[in-house]
């Protein structure tokens, strides 16, 4: 990933900070909702690619609450797949992001939770 989306190096190349990570993502989340929807979507599968292969579950937990904030294809599917993370924590901030998203989808898929 580039741009606001990859890892900082600390002192070694390949060597990430998840805590300068988790605040980018906080800061996407709260911006997210007022780019287009072309640029929610463009940063929505940045984000689902590092989705896909992160171990860290909280880093997983904050993908999921900045894609909450973005109405766009690729946020509702990775939302979707959110529900079935191994994890119940990741889980439970999937059902806030859901929360944040709305509409019947949502309510649907929250009941079935």
């Amino acid at each position: 990933m580039s741009g606001i989306f990859a890892r900082k190096p600390v002192s070694e190349p390949g060597v990430t900070v998840p805590a300068e990570y988790q605040q980018e993502l906080r800061q996407l989340a709260k911006s997210a909702g007022k780019q287009s929807e072309a640029k929610q979507e463009e940063i929505a599968q940045q984000l689902a690619n590092g989705l896909k292969v992160e171990k860290d579950a909280l880093l997983r937990m904050e993908v999921l609450q900045a894609m909450g904030a973005m109405k766009c294809p690729t946020a509702l599917s990775m939302l979707r797949l959110g529900m079935k993370d191994p994890d119940a924590d990741v889980r439970q901030a999937c059902c806030a992001a859901w929360r944040q998203q709305g509409g019947q989808e949502a309510v649907d898929l929250l009941a079935a939770a």
